[in-house]
């Protein structure tokens, strides 16, 4: 046989084949990897984001007032004492004070796995303390969370508090199912934070996006499902939380920020309340869980107010239904019970909730003003087209009814409603809330939004604010175009109008560049009178890279891991790098998009950006990027766990494999023919099989990544009975480091 440098070696045209056989059957059958568990240093390699801008403002009101000012983000995450730490660094622009939030985490290496105790979860630090259905309605302060058993973010049943971390001014978007929801701007501590968001039964799948005021986005998914979370059968969940609203971990006691004629323009004062917690549930059977909580708190909205309660919990999961039942007794006071149920029927989910208020003062019952507060929800879907086109989009609706009454006789009455549709290719949301008042007063508000991704470069958002009752009037309309002329270029146009009596119009528009190491931004705000500003801000992240060096990225990166793999040949093998290996450049992976495009350098070493925090990412190595068609890796794909700022540092071995190959016929007649569909395998010293092919259709096989070594191959003697053929014995044959390609003597069969 002659082999040329234009013919492919047999290893590549048998993965080739196995590229068509994968195309022909719609891809790689799907693979249950093994887990790579999450890890925690003592003192880890951090992720820096930092967003840096100067601010000049010209008020037309007083032409000789011109401003001028500095404001900053630094957000950074990375392992410290063995546990996850976030900090952030914020001011904003004319802000006399810039606010410090520093908060530790901690969770198992692994889901199915427990820390010290049956720890599941920790929190300290700057934290949010517990928010639950009848007593504590959250805040931020100083204090710990510790969870055993389970951990819930749960504050209501059938509701939820949505958090995290970004940049001060920034506009945060919450979808359901597709649906907004709700949205609000990023406070001056760097956290956005939705309270009370409801949760339909079955499966709820929550999008958060986040948009900069030079275009840029974000976005970060979350997944809930409801109906299978009750605390299973034998099972015990124990959550324990103590927070002293204020005080924080590195920040001094903030103070308002007020305007020049009193008016507070940001409240931030905390109160000083002081809230304890510890909740017991236990799952009794498989459809009945119980439960008990104990709760303090002192220094009540920082009137001096001591309070103490004690709850009973009861949690019902049945066949299409979960059910819930609270009832929380007040010290030297009254009490309160809530009721509450989900199902589902078809693509609609029902809930409702019921509370009852008896001289009971608390977080959600400010000064006992409450009697009685009822809930009902119904959110689905429905395609009124599809009986006319296959094609059609589904419509998704939401109706709240919420009725409150109060010990002094009044009423508030709302009814909120909410529908989702696709559009001219984009997304439609209209909102509208109705209020009754018991004073014969009522008010209906709404809000209609659109998105729309026209194209791969351009993006619009625009919405419309109005009153329906009293006196119908559009109340204001904002809209912004973000358009990616270039990959290296984004533009965005921002308009608002205020349709209101005083009017206060503003155009802005931002031009940014979109380098490898920084994005650099400037924008220009005008508003109807002659007041102007003008931002300009440079956006970039710095992370540990190769070499003891540190790399400058544009894009931001302290939300999510990160990996160290190094590749290197193994030349002892025994998988682990010494001095007698070498470092493989050059070499890339697989498991996100851009991981295809980084390749390790001179040191074998490439850090990897964007690993999952929120599920486990798959991740392998790209054998067909290393330089050694013959170069095969020990390291299986699987599945990586990790944590925000945190360094998963993984070394990956390949070995020098050799190539066995050979044919196999028949001889019948005085004719040979080739003998295809025969297994082949492959046993090394031990017996064995390491290794498997069956014959093509021309009777030749290939059998590739063997480590050098003895080997002995065999054929499957129940295919050979088949051509009435006797079984031979095994064929002993050696491969040598050196060999590359093993040429197994043909075999012809009689």
């Amino acid at each position: 046989m002659v082999v040329s440098g234009e013919q492919p070696l047999p290893l590549e045209r048998k993965l080739e084949r196995e590229k068509m056989r994968d195309r022909a059957l719609g891809g790689p059958a799907q693979e249950d990897l093994p887990t790579i568990p999450d890890h925690y240093d003592w003192v880890g390699e951090p992720i820096v984001y930092m967003n840096l801008g100067y601010q000049t403002r010209n008020e037309e009101v007083d032409s000789s007032s011109k401003n001028s000012d500095s404001y900053y983000t630094v957000q950074a995450s990375g392992d410290l004492l063995g546990m996850e730490s976030r900090i952030s660094l914020a001011k904003s622009a004319y802000d006399s004070e810039h606010r410090e939030v520093l908060t530790f985490y901690k969770r198992p290496d692994s889901p199915d796995e427990s820390m010290a105790g049956g720890l599941k979860f920790m929190a300290a630090g700057d934290i949010y303390a517990v928010s639950d259905s009848l007593i504590f309605s959250g805040g931020d302060g100083l204090g710990i969370d510790l969870q055993f058993g389970e951990v819930s973010n749960n504050d209501s049943f059938g509701k939820r508090v949505i958090e995290g971390d970004g940049p001060p001014n920034w506009e945060v978007e919450l979808y359901r199912n597709g649906t907004l929801l709700d949205f609000q701007t990023i406070g001056s501590d760097g956290r956005y934070r939705f309270i009370d968001v409801p949760v339909e039964y079955g499966d709820n799948i929550f999008d958060i996006r986040i948009f900069g005021p030079q275009g840029q986005s974000r976005n970060k998914r979350e997944s809930i499902n409801v109906g299978n979370e009750m605390q299973a059968k034998g099972k015990t969940a124990v959550r324990l939380s103590y927070t002293d609203l204020g005080e924080s971990l590195i920040d001094d006691k903030p103070e308002n920020i007020v305007a020049d004629d009193g008016t507070i323009i940001e409240l931030r004062e905390p109160p000083g309340d002081k809230k304890a917690y510890l909740s017991v549930k236990h799952g009794v059977t498989d459809w009945l869980a119980l439960g008990a909580a104990f709760a303090t708190h002192d220094n009540v909205f920082g009137q001096g107010e001591d309070n103490q309660y004690t709850e009973l919990i009861v949690m019902g999961a049945f066949p299409g239904i979960s059910l819930g039942f609270n009832h929380v007794s007040q010290d030297d006071a009254g009490e309160a019970y809530q009721l509450s149920g989900q199902t589902r029927l078809g693509n609609t989910s029902l809930s409702f909730l019921h509370k009852d208020f008896d001289d009971f003062s608390s977080d959600r019952n400010p000064g006992a003003n409450l009697d009685t507060e009822s809930e009902i929800r119904i959110t689905g879907t429905f395609n009124p087209l599809s009986a006319f086109y296959a094609g059609a989009n589904p419509i998704s609706y939401s109706l709240i009814y919420d009725d409150e009454q109060r010990v002094n006789g009044s009423q508030i009455e709302t009814l909120e409603n909410l529908l989702g549709f696709s559009l001219l290719g984009g997304r439609m949301t209209i909102n509208t809330t109705h209020s009754e008042f018991s004073q014969s007063e009522s008010r209906t508000l709404g809000r209609t939004s659109y998105t729309r991704v026209a194209g791969y470069n351009t993006s619009i958002r625009a919405e419309v604010n109005y009153r329906i009752d009293p006196d119908a009037e559009a109340t204001s309309a904002t809209a912004n175009i973000t358009w990616l002329p270039t990959p290296h270029i984004r533009t965005q146009l921002g308009l608002f109008k205020d349709l209101s009596d005083d009017s206060s119009d503003s155009v802005d528009f931002t031009a940014s560049y979109l380098l490898d190491k920084v994005t650099l931004s400037a924008s220009a705000f005008v508003v109807d009178g002659g007041d102007n500003a003008l931002f300009l801000s440079a956006e970039f992240s710095l992370g540990a890279d190769s070499g003891n060096s540190w790399s400058i990225s544009g894009k931001p990166r302290s939300q999510n891991g990160r990996l160290r793999a190094r590749v290197f040949l193994d030349n002892d093998r025994d998988g682990i790098f010494s001095d007698g290996d070498d470092p493989l450049s050059g070499a890339s992976f697989i498991g996100r998009s851009e991981w295809k495009h980084r390749e390790t350098d001179d040191y074998g070493i490439a850090y990897l950006d964007n690993l999952s925090v929120d599920a486990p990412q798959s991740f392998g190595l790209n054998e067909s990027s290393l330089s050694d068609p013959y170069y095969k890796s020990t390291f299986a794909k699987s599945h990586i766990i990790s944590h925000a700022g945190g360094v998963q540092k993984i070394d990956i071995a390949v070995i020098s494999t050799v190539e066995a190959e050979g044919s196999l016929s028949i001889s019948r007649k005085g004719k040979i023919a080739p003998l295809a569909g025969i297994p082949i395998t492959v046993k090394n010293a031990d017996g064995d099989i390491i290794a498997s092919a069956i014959t093509e259709f021309d009777g030749f096989y290939v059998i590739s990544g063997l480590p050098p070594g003895n080997y002995l191959l065999s054929m499957d003697q129940q295919a050979l009975q088949r051509f009435k053929l006797s079984a031979i014995e095994d064929i002993p044959f050696v491969a040598n480091a050196d060999d590359g390609v093993v040429y197994i003597d043909a075999i012809v069969l009689r």
